[in-house]
């Protein structure tokens, strides 16, 4: 990951925040929006719950991204709650990959909660073989285990049937 970052900042990538209430956040929210559109996904939220999400958390959120030139290369969605930061939603272009610009993002991001007293940070989610969901998020779930941390394990949600046949279903659901 270091190398990565080194790497990354010697391509002379260019890191960015905008917060909800400055004029160019419709236009990074799009930018977010438009990066996890370019990868096969099942979890995708629809742009306009988006743009709810960041009005409710208004000055409690930002988006982050990194720029070489004029395009966007990785751009990350970041919720505050309390003392928690969380990577809710993020997105690189197939040059960013190339670039590591999602390393930069992510260590910026993180510089920045700390800087604004934040004490822990959340990467929300990996790839958990016991949900259909989460299948196919292999490779960011290596991305996220690079940089350490708790890894914490829900139970499955437990789903009781009253019919027979609801019972059979319930593990496809």
């Amino acid at each position: 990951s270091r190398q990565t970052i080194k790497y990354a900042k010697n391509q002379k990538l260019i890191f960015n925040t905008t917060k909800p209430f400055m004029d160019k956040f419709e236009r990074s929210l799009l930018n977010l929006y438009q990066l996890i559109y370019l990868v096969p996904h099942n979890a995708r939220p629809a742009y306009e719950r988006l743009q709810i999400l960041t009005r409710c958390f208004l000055d409690k959120c930002f988006i982050a991204e990194v720029y070489k030139d004029d395009s966007v290369l990785s751009s990350a969605l970041i919720l505050i709650s309390g003392n928690a930061g969380f990577y809710y939603l993020a997105g690189t272009s197939k040059e960013g990959r190339k670039l590591g610009s999602s390393y930069l993002l992510l260590w910026e991001v993180i510089l920045t909660l700390k800087s604004m007293g934040i004490e822990w940070f959340d990467l929300e989610g990996l790839e958990d073989k016991r949900f259909m969901i989460s299948r196919g998020w292999d490779k960011f779930s290596v991305f996220k285990r690079k940089w350490g941390g708790v890894e914490i394990v829900y139970p499955p949600s437990l789903v009781f049937a009253s019919k027979p046949l609801l019972g059979l279903l319930s593990p496809l659901v």
